[in-house]
């Protein structure tokens, strides 16, 4: 398997950022680059994005997969959207590798089924699903007017922006991911979920997953489904969150006589 297309920022301690659908990585933390003064920001293009290996459609599963490989050394993990279904199972299936978890607009969406809008929210857009439109752009409309969230634009132009469609429409369905939430829980990673205020269903799925894992829920507003282009809002809480996991981290190891790390 070719690996996936890394672009690295800055250096330091390791921040993996992982994208969602339709936009690939550079462009969905475009905003986070500053932080590459301090840290070093690993930004995944998930399979069929940059030169990543070509994908018959989104698969949270593959993504799980390749995660897990770049864990080898153990980083900070911030995933968007449909890419935090991955990055959590990725965090279920190597804990100690995670040191931090920070998902933004979650579509985990298994985890809030017992909230009326998200169950509403699940049947409309899989009924809609078994029909969508076969032409891309008003297969982003319909998309985004179910889910609630603006047609972003592409950078690669309308090829582009056809192709990712492409990847979303194949995608492997949100709502069939079965997410072990025990062992997140117990795992005792520091977690972070945003969301943007811009829709019950993915406020009500953000505030589930936080219960889940243990975590904690905080609200950015104003950019709608891409929080993180709230650059100076969404920097300051994802780097607080950053050094409390490290703090904790060098706290534990000092409880366990092994001083500070390197």
């Amino acid at each position: 398997m070719t690996p996936l297309d890394i672009i690295t920022w800055g250096a330091g301690e390791s921040v993996v950022l992982v994208h969602g659908s339709l936009i690939d990585g550079p462009a969905t933390w475009a905003h986070q680059r500053p932080l590459a003064e301090r840290w070093c920001l690993r930004v995944v293009q998930r399979r069929g994005f940059g030169s990543s290996p070509r994908a018959d459609g989104e698969d949270f599963e593959h993504d799980a997969e390749d995660l897990c490989d770049l864990l080898a050394e153990p980083a900070h993990l911030v995933a968007h959207s449909y890419g935090a279904i991955g990055a959590l199972l990725a965090a279920a299936r190597r804990p100690r590798a995670v040191r931090s978890l920070t998902l933004v607009e979650p579509t985990s969406v298994t985890a809030g089924m017992d909230e009326p809008e998200v169950a509403q929210a699940i049947g409309s857009i899989s009924d809609w699903w078994l029909h969508a439109p076969r032409d891309p752009a008003k297969f982003l409309v319909d998309y985004s007017a179910l889910l609630g969230v603006r047609v972003p634009r592409s950078d690669d132009g309308p090829a582009g922006l056809r192709e990712a469609a492409h990847y979303l429409r194949h995608c492997r369905p949100p709502w069939t991911a079965e997410i072990p939430w025990v062992d997140v829980a117990e795992a005792g990673i520091p977690t972070l979920v945003i969301s943007g205020a811009h829709t019950p269903a993915l406020d009500a799925v953000a505030d589930a997953v936080a219960r889940r894992t243990g975590g904690a829920h905080i609200v950015i507003s104003s950019s709608g489904h891409a929080v993180q282009r709230s650059a100076r809002n969404f920097n300051r809480a994802l780097e607080d969150h950053l050094l409390a996991a490290r703090s904790r981290s060098l706290s534990a190891r000092r409880a366990n006589g092994g001083g500070a790390s390197r």
